[in-house]
């Protein structure tokens, strides 16, 4: 299932504080970036963010769990709309 163009734009608003958030399709998907570094991408409306140092520090914060593959995924998962 392709993720909504609905769910990538409520994702790109919980990153609106942050300058250098860009975003490329990918065969339906979202591939999203920091600063031009790739930290994770939409898939099926979830946000998965990497599994790297920083982003297991936050984990716990944000109500993060293990996904697919060792990929961390956030809580805002679901319908929007």
């Amino acid at each position: 299932m392709a993720s909504s163009k609905q769910y990538l734009a409520f994702i790109l608003d919980q990153f609106s504080g942050l300058e250098g958030i860009t975003c490329r399709p990918m065969m339906g998907e979202y591939l999203l970036y920091y600063q031009g570094k790739l930290f994770g991408g939409i898939y099926d409306d979830r946000l998965l963010v990497k599994n790297i140092q920083s982003a297991r520090s936050q984990g716990n914060a944000f109500g993060y769990r293990r996904g697919r593959q060792g990929a961390f995924i956030a809580a805002c998962e679901g319908n929007v709309g």
